[in-house]
């Protein structure tokens, strides 16, 4: 699935000696194999091969892109390019980035999980699920479950020399069961991901959909009041993705983040530090490149609670004066680079605690293991009305399953309230972070 970096050159020259001032080549090439099963047979099977090349340009000080999934048609892609830059504003920082010496060596692709079958990808679908229902019998039924294999590649050229390319791949097990038990029925989410299939643990995946929907069997609105709370990894995570958007600079520059001014300032909890890092090996988001193929490096944006700089990329950088940090990121060839984090993670700023201590020193409060509206936190003022469901905890004895609670607030108040830090890192897709022990949360039913 190697990309032809010839028809890259052929693009860039094109464009250069069409009068373009910069350029850049972007290409992807991809394979998917989904397999999902339900009640012990084959669901669905989809199988997709993608295949995508864009083509950004500056003429003049404008901006004009353009991207076709046909290889046929590099001179409509070069004429369109052309063209849209009629419809763009002059803009000085606009750019392409140059090389920076040389690129991360890293292991991010397995050929196990190309020679994955469809075969073989309906036996993990079917594995997942039967892990699931032999985990206990009140788990009667599941939404669905599903085995995932990609790989895919990626090549950037651009007309400052930069050039360079890197192949990858993935796989995921995911898993909704459903627990009945005298008229009350739960879900429950398990899931497993990595870059190499030899991490990926199937049945374990489904085990945990169904321990997750066992625990909430026979759950009981919460109590108000106040409450410290131990947040799960899984729903950790999802706030992570809130405060990672509001450490873009592309958020701050369009006055879209509540830490627009904050550089420099404590803004979260002391005892832990958010850094993005892709050169961990075996991650799901391991990577040496971002999206326009400037080489992947470890950026600590929070240190001890203390905000130390945003995430760029070459035109956020650009306009604030700095240098990019890597985080330019794509959804595919369709998109401009926009800023995104690359592999993000809360990490313990000085030690860690096993969940186990973390439940234990909590004398009223909950596991939350699922959060709903996360989402919609408002990254410019940051308040939160959502609501959660997880396991009741008195005198640092875990209780009976709670639902309908809500929690209000702030998320800079609530990471500020962190008060220990879990030594369960776990990464979901570009995110990973332990579970987290906040204290004084208002808990409402």
């Amino acid at each position: 699935m190697k990309i032809d970096r010839e028809f890259a050159g052929l693009i860039l020259r094109s464009a250069l000696d069409r009068g373009a001032d910069m350029a850049e080549v972007y290409i992807t090439k991809s394979r998917s194999l989904r397999a999902e099963a339900k009640d012990g047979e084959v669901h669905a099977l989809q199988h997709s091969d993608g295949f995508g090349y864009s083509l950004k340009l500056i003429s003049s000080g404008r901006l004009g892109f353009s991207f076709s999934n046909d290889p046929s048609e590099i001179k409509d892609l070069i004429n369109n390019a052309f063209n849209s830059v009629r419809f763009t504003h002059d803009d000085r920082f606009l750019d392409v980035p140059a090389p920076e010496g040389e690129y991360p060596v890293l292991d991010t692709f397995d050929p196990e999980i190309e020679k994955i079958t469809a075969d073989r990808a309906i036996q993990y679908a079917l594995e997942i699920e039967k892990a699931a229902y032999d985990h206990d019998p009140r788990v009667r039924k599941t939404r669905k479950s599903s085995a995932v294999f990609s790989s895919y590649d990626v090549f950037v050229l651009n007309s400052k020399g930069l050039a360079f390319g890197y192949g990858a791949t993935s796989a995921s097990a995911t898993i909704t069961a459903v627990a009945e038990d005298k008229g009350d029925s739960q879900m429950g989410w398990g899931y497993e991901g990595g870059r190499f299939l030899r991490d990926i643990d199937f049945n374990r995946a489904g085990r945990e959909g169904a321990e997750r929907a066992i625990t909430m069997l026979g759950a009981e609105r919460a109590s108000t009041g106040k409450a410290d709370l131990v947040i799960d990894n899984s729903v950790a995570v999802d706030f992570l993705s809130v405060a990672a958007t509001m450490l873009s600079a592309e958020s701050t520059q369009k006055k879209k983040s509540l830490l627009d001014g904050k550089t420099g300032q404590s803004i979260i909890s002391t005892l832990v530090n958010i850094i993005d890092n892709p050169l961990i090996a075996g991650t799901p988001a391991s990577k040496p490149m971002d999206g326009e193929g400037l080489s992947c490096r470890k950026n600590t944006l929070v240190s001890q609670g203390i905000l130390k700089g945003f995430m760029h990329n070459t035109y956020t950088a650009n306009k604030a004066g700095s240098l990019s940090t890597a985080n330019a990121s794509r959804r595919g060839a369709s998109s401009l680079p926009g800023v995104g984090p690359q592999c993000i993670t809360i990490e313990p700023a000085t030690e860690s605690a096993s969940v186990d201590s973390i439940v234990g020193s909590v004398k009223r409060g909950m596991i939350v293991m699922d959060a709903m509206g996360v989402h919609t936190i408002n990254p410019v003022s940051g308040d939160f009305s959502i609501g959660v469901s997880g396991v009741s905890i008195e005198g640092g004895r875990i209780g009976g399953p709670v639902k309908e609670a809500v929690i209000s607030g702030n998320i800079l108040d609530l990471l500020g309230s962190i008060e220990a830090v879990g030594n369960d890192l776990r990464f979901f897709g570009s995110l990973g972070s332990p579970s987290l022990l906040v204290s004084g949360v208002d808990l409402s039913a």
